[in-house]
C-alpha cells in the first residue's frame, strides 16, 4: 500500500538526496556534474521555506521505503480576477522511482499536493512539465497555458 506523507526539515538530508536524484534523472544532469553548491542552496531554501509554510514536501512510501517525492512552493502574486487572493502554488519534483512507475503513485502525489494547496486557499496551481509528461498532468486536471514567455538574457 502506498502512503503519501508530508515531511518536515527533520528529513532534510533525505529530501536533499531526492532533490539531487530528480535533477539527475529528470533534468539529465550528468553524474560527473558537481551539484554541491546547488544542493547547499536547496538545503537553505528547504530549511527556511518548509517551517515558514512556503514549501510543502512529501514522500510516497511503500511500507518504510520511499518510492516517490513531490513538492509545492506557495507564493503570492498581485490579486486578479482569476486569483482573487493572489496565492499561487508551483508543483515541483514530482518523481516516482522507475521500478514503481505505472502504479498510480505519481497521481497520488499530485492529488496530495493539490489538496494541500486547496486547504491553504491557493487560487492558481502551476507546474513545468518535463519532456513527455504533459499528458500525465492533463489527465490529472492541469491544462496547457498559452501566451507565457520566459526571459532568457
Amino acid at each position: 500500500m502506498i502512503e503519501i506523507r508530508e515531511i518536515g526539515v527533520d528529513k532534510l538530508n533525505v529530501l536533499i538526496e531526492w532533490r539531487e536524484k530528480v535533477l539527475r534523472e529528470v533534468f539529465s544532469v550528468a553524474a560527473s556534474t558537481d551539484l554541491h553548491d546547488l544542493m547547499e542552496q536547496n538545503r537553505r531554501y528547504y530549511s527556511r521555506a518548509i517551517p515558514n509554510g512556503e514549501h510543502i514536501a512529501c514522500f510516497a512510501y511503500s511500507d518504510a521505503e520511499i518510492v516517490g517525492s513531490g513538492g509545492l512552493c506557495i507564493y503570492n502574486e498581485m490579486p486578479s480576477p482569476d486569483n482573487f487572493n493572489g496565492k499561487c502554488g508551483y508543483l515541483m519534483n514530482i518523481f516516482v522511482s522507475p521500478s514503481y512507475r505505472g502504479q498510480g503513485i505519481g497521481k497520488k502525489i499530485v492529488r496530495f499536493l493539490v489538496e494541500q494547496a486547496k486547504s491553504q486557499s491557493v487560487g492558481k496551481i502551476f507546474l513545468e512539465a518535463a519532456e513527455g509528461s504533459s499528458a500525465f498532468y492533463i489527465e490529472n486536471g492541469f491544462s496547457p497555458m498559452q501566451g507565457y514567455l520566459k526571459y532568457d538574457e
